[in-house]
């Protein structure tokens, strides 16, 4: 059995293939300690961890939604402490966010030197034994933070003192109230404005029940061996599937297009400010001078040309509703490409096609960014088409041509040139496409050659379409990537809550009852609610959603993320022989994407980082890993006729949820 199983490694296919995953692993492990350490040690990621049954602490106060300037806040925190038996040594330990004066019964004990305001990370120690006697004493700390939150964290064993919620704490020095654990971050108010999701969805059980026991029957009905000839016309194939999606993609549109307010998107005023500066002045704006100036121009010059050419037909506010179009056939080309792909991972899988199909065609989080003017469709629509390409060379058994080769650099290099974050693609791509060369090719040597040649190929495409842009901003500004919050921007400006907790990345459920900016709580929540749910309410308050079956959504994709789930772990423990290479490069591509949301997530502790909606880029991949999930799933007839039940009603509750009626 041994000698089996080492002939089985140590085949030249497995044997790469088993040095390809320990590679793997190492390098995740080694980033994983890079981040780590950045995450302990950085003064410039604001991450509070408790320790000594100490807690990080703040002012008690509402969570606020609106952007924060520039500005310095000061908190004082104060406690009272008794002494009955002076202790031999007595160490006050704290760390505070960002400059601190500590008073002892109103005299200084501690004063920061700004100039080392960068070192508040280090935990100070200050000897208090020869400034104590018996009695009741009190230890004021007044902390101040350049746009953040004031917080503190101290203790002192000795005299069983530890930073917690009974410690006051006061903006004035004159009005004080408990402290605020940084643990416990209050929802917003506009949160608890919206029906609870659980209730939601009971309250529409009577349009899901009859959806649900119509496909639960029909399931049933198709997979019977003699089935009457007039249900074959009905049985819901992908291609009928995928031409259905596409003929309610297109009346969603047209009914949309003139109901949504023009004032609702994400950053719609700074995305139409850059369009309208490409109008007037007819050059590509530098990232100084204005709110979304530091994007890649490709959606923005389109748009540009497009409100240009109609500009002497149509009054401005026609002109932004024409240019919504481009997002709209963004969004409605996910069916198409999701149904591609998922032909090539599953050639003999109808069903499994047309669960994928319908996955990838109405994810929520393109449903919902489609309506409104921005580069996120753009660019997740020509994510989507390299992704599709470059999964479709590893089906091709020839060896590759050059017109694969460039069109798979030419899509990666118009995504680049959409926006910056297009650029994770570019290794996963690479990576794949040199495995899938190299091994075959029997000679080794020629095998390397040839697959370093193609990716120089793909990198100079990319290089050409989207290289001149990034090589101006480093002429222009220094440095060939600016992101929205660097400071060499000159707008300076913050959110709450300001700093990262473990809380935020250890906790999950805000999202199953109040979704709507349910990121203020975990990480989690907010992937979960921008996934399958418009959590941010497009930045808007109240866009004209039909919120009951939004707010149920939360409920009925429990099993999408589930099968999601499961597809990823099928993928990486038992991956499948036939398709294995596809999944692999699906979960390598998700696992980037929500790897550098994370890593936004973490050194911009902002509300609007844990967004979901920056995966549009991999929606086929996506698509493809929950439809791995539930080839499992629906391997038992019942459990499957459940399972498209249950899939029926959420794509139900997707499409009606911004359907505006």
């Amino acid at each position: 059995m041994l000698n089996t199983l080492y002939q089985h490694i140590s085949s030249p296919k497995n044997r790469n293939f088993l040095v390809g995953c320990i590679a793997s692993v190492l390098f995740i492990i080694v980033l994983g300690s890079l981040v780590v350490s950045k995450i302990i040690t950085d003064p410039g990621v604001v991450s509070l961890f408790p320790e000594q049954d100490a807690e990080w602490i703040r002012f008690r106060e509402q969570t606020i939604l609106k952007i924060r300037w520039s500005e310095t806040l000061t908190t004082v925190f104060r406690t009272r402490f008794e002494v009955n038996r002076l202790p031999k040594d007595v160490v006050l330990n704290f760390r505070a966010m960002k400059l601190a004066e500590i008073r002892l019964d109103d005299q200084v004990i501690y004063q920061g030197d700004p100039s080392l305001v960068h070192e508040w990370k280090k935990v100070r120690r200050i000897n208090l034994t020869s400034k104590l006697t018996s009695g009741v004493h009190e230890l004021r700390i007044a902390v101040q933070n350049q746009n953040g939150h004031p917080a503190l964290i101290a203790y002192s064993k000795p005299l069983g003192l530890f930073t917690g919620k009974h410690w006051e704490a006061s903006i004035d020095g004159q009005t004080w109230q408990k402290a605020l654990p940084v643990n416990d971050t209050p929802p917003l108010p506009l949160s608890r404005s919206f029906q609870r999701a659980d209730q939601a969805f009971i309250s529409n059980i009577y349009i899901y029940v009859p959806i649900f026991m119509m496909v639960f029957l029909g399931s049933f009905l198709f997979r019977h061996p003699r089935q009457p000839h007039w249900s074959v016309c009905l049985r819901p194939t992908a291609k009928k599937m995928r031409w259905m999606l596409l003929a309610l993609w297109m009346i969603m549109a047209v009914n949309n297009i003139g109901k949504i307010p023009l004032d609702i998107g994400m950053d719609i005023k700074g995305h139409m400010q850059y369009v309208m500066y490409l109008v007037d002045n007819m050059r590509i704006p530098l990232a100084i001078e204005g709110w979304q100036m530091f994007q890649a121009p490709l959606f923005y010059i389109t748009s540009a040309i497009i409100y240009k050419v109609f500009l002497h037909f149509f009054s401005p506010d026609v002109l932004e509703r024409i240019i919504r179009i481009i997002p709209l056939l963004c969004g409605a080309a996910q069916v198409e490409l999701s149904y591609r792909v998922l032909r090539y991972v599953y050639p003999d899988r109808d069903d499994l096609q047309a669960i994928g199909t319908v996955v990838g065609g109405l994810l929520p989080m393109n449903l919902y960014m489609s309506q409104f003017a921005g580069n996120e469709p753009m660019v997740g629509c020509l994510s989507s088409i390299a992704i599709l390409l470059t999964i479709r060379f590893f089906y091709s058994p020839a060896s590759p041509s050059k017109s694969d080769l460039l069109s798979i650099g030419l899509f990666l290099g118009l995504a680049i040139l959409t926006k910056t974050s297009a650029v994770l693609l570019v290794v996963p791509a690479a990576v794949f496409i040199f495995y899938k060369i190299y091994l075959g090719i029997q000679s080794k040597a020629k095998g390397t050659a040839e697959a370093v040649k193609s990716i120089a190929l793909i990198l100079g495409v990319v290089f050409v379409i989207s290289g001149w842009y990034y090589i101006r901003n480093w002429i222009e500004m220094g440095q060939m990537v600016i992101g929205g919050w660097d400071s060499l921007r000159n707008i300076v400006w913050w959110q709450d809550p300001g700093y990262r907790t473990p809380h935020q990345f250890l906790t999950f459920g805000e999202s199953l009852y109040y979704p709507v900016y349910s990121a203020v709580i975990s990480f989690w929540d907010g992937l979960y609610s921008t996934l399958w749910m418009d959590g941010y309410l497009s930045a808007y308050n109240r866009p004209p959603w039909n919120y009951s079956f939004m707010l149920s959504s939360a409920w009925l994709s429990l099993l999408l993320s589930g099968a999601l789930v499961l597809g990823i772990l099928s993928s990486l423990v038992r991956p499948n022989r036939q398709r294995w290479q596809s999944l692999l490069f699906c979960v390598f591509c998700v696992v980037i994407y929500i790897s550098a949301i994370l890593y936004l997530f973490l050194t911009v502790p902002i509300l609007s980082t844990a967004k979901a909606t920056y995966t549009l880029g991999v929606t086929p991949c996506l698509a493809v890993l929950c439809t791995e999930g539930f080839e499992i799933l629906t391997r038992n007839q019942v459990l499957r006729a459940v399972v498209y039940g249950i899939i029926a009603c959420w794509a139900f509750a997707a499409y009606a949820a911004y359907f505006v009626l």
